[in-house]
């Protein structure tokens, strides 16, 4: 009786592994299916230079969207390594920030030193600060599927990091 119950469960053990097989081959196959009908709405899009397909199908291939806390925004250090903690990441930022800032200062011209001595301040200028608000508020604001400006960053990219981000612009706002 314990051979036959056995050889019965091996033969279902065999049945299962044939199974098992052949879900795996059909699933990689529906998952390269889905990929690659993703990748060609992106390329249509592109090619009417519409970014939000692109977005879109890069959203669902990396398991859509995820919080900074958990360190899944694709930036990398100088080295093209990703950044891996938060830390890291705030770190990179503010190092990509004194990279791209960084310029030496401008010589003294005497001529325009006097024209300012002698200049009446303009009545339609703000005097009064930005503040941080104003500065979050204007993040918000952007909108997604743009182009980046000649420092390479995106709106999304912003958005993302939209606290810490925010904090140094005010600040580069009110040193200007």
């Amino acid at each position: 009786m314990e051979k036959k119950r056995g050889a019965r469960l091996a033969g279902q053990l065999k049945k299962h592994r044939r199974l098992k097989g052949i879900f795996k081959a059909k699933a990689k196959a529906d998952l390269e299916a889905h990929y690659r009908t993703s990748a060609d709405e992106a390329e249509t899009g592109l090619q009417r230079n519409d970014l939000r397909p692109a977005y879109r199908a890069i959203k669902q291939m990396r398991g859509g969207c995820k919080c900074v806390e958990e360190s899944t925004v694709p930036i990398s250090k100088n080295d093209r390594a990703p950044c891996t903690s938060v830390d890291k990441l705030l770190k990179r930022w503010s190092e990509h920030y004194q990279q791209i800032l960084k310029h030496a200062f401008a010589t003294q011209c005497p001529e325009l030193d006097a024209s300012a001595a002698n200049d009446v301040p303009a009545d339609d200028v703000r005097e009064d600060a930005l503040t941080l608000e104003e500065v979050q508020k204007a993040i918000r604001k952007l909108r997604n599927g743009r182009a980046a400006g000649p420092d390479d960053i995106t709106p999304e990219l912003l958005k993302t990091a939209e606290i810490p981000i925010s904090m140094d612009l005010h600040q580069l706002f009110l040193l200007i």
